[in-house]
């Protein structure tokens, strides 16, 4: 009986916020409700069309992606879905929607909301994978819930501009970002003249604080084959940056390169703005190439973390 009645709450909450729901003759590939309830072929069409406080949902299947899908106003975007026509909503636990640039798209997924919003935006079970330059990228003053998500495999572009090839996100002082059970794996800077880097995982900018819970970093940074440069090439941070203060917990960060120069600003953390980080329970092992493993401009707490184990 428990089991059946957490299978309804569950069912329950993902039918929250989803407006009326219009049921179609075909399967969907992406679809908004809302606004308007309709069925879209392609996560371009689909963002073209979203209104605000829209919900995006996209079928659980490998979309192989010609341009990227922009929102221009904050919504929510979930990935997962079984695409059934009768029931749209239907979706089978840890199932994910994979976006995948093909080393040709520069951005898969971009919210840019303007900065009259201060609202959230939902982005979960989502694969951003094999993007130009960027897997994910979220503008404006609008908050950020990510769950769920994978960054895998992005900046695929020779060029000298490497930050956020996993994502790149910024906010408001008034909002906050949180990410939840994301990974961010073999994100790239493949460029061995590369001026500059911040965060070749994750790029965070202005937020009133960035959270991470359980995320894993792995294997972000400058590509291994590369050696790095004079201090003119630096890399600040090859998981992860942030101008705003960091609440980290049961995080991990493994083997993650940043170049044998980097002005000791943290080969797997630089942390450049905001007062009062928290990095607690968090692993760190096998970082290459750096002077610090965190590097922090400010005050900072580290507790019950690992280092090289």
């Amino acid at each position: 009986m428990g089991r059946r009645k957490a299978g309804e709450k569950k069912k329950a909450e993902r039918q929250k916020g989803a407006g009326t729901l219009e049921k179609r003759g075909k399967i969907f590939s992406v679809r908004s409700f809302g606004s308007i309830a309709a069925d879209y072929e392609s996560i371009l069409a689909g963002a073209a069309a979203a209104a605000k406080d829209d919900v995006v949902i996209l079928k659980a299947e490998t979309m192989a992606l010609t341009e990227g899908g922009t929102f221009a106003v904050p919504c929510k975007v979930w990935g997962g879905y079984a695409g059934d026509p009768t029931d749209p909503l239907a979706k089978a636990d840890g199932a994910k929607t994979v976006l995948d640039g093909g080393g040709t798209v520069p951005t898969l997924v971009t919210l840019s909301a303007n900065t009259s919003y201060l609202d959230d935006n939902e982005v979960r079970d989502i694969v951003f994978t094999d993007a130009k330059l960027h897997g994910f990228v979220k503008s404006g003053a609008t908050g950020l819930l990510m769950e769920n998500c994978d960054f895998i495999r992005n900046g695929l572009a020779d060029t000298g501009y490497t930050d956020g090839r996993g994502a790149q996100i910024a906010g408001s002082s008034a909002t906050v970002a949180t990410l939840r059970n994301c990974t961010f794996r073999f994100n790239m800077a493949t460029n061995n003249v590369a001026q500059f880097g911040n965060g070749v995982g994750l790029n965070a900018g202005t937020f009133k604080r960035v959270e991470l819970e359980n995320c894993s970093f792995v294997g972000n940074g400058l590509a291994p084959w590369l050696k790095g440069g004079d201090t003119q090439k630096v890399l600040f941070g090859a998981a992860l940056y942030s101008l705003a203060p960091v609440i980290a917990s049961g995080c991990e960060f493994r083997v993650n390169h940043a170049p044998e120069r980097n002005d000791k600003r943290g080969g797997a953390v630089c942390l450049a703005g905001g007062t009062g980080h928290v990095f607690s329970n968090c692993t760190f092992k096998s970082m290459q190439g750096q002077y610090d493993t965190i590097g922090i401009s400010s005050d900072g707490i580290i507790t019950d973390c690992k280092f090289n184990t």
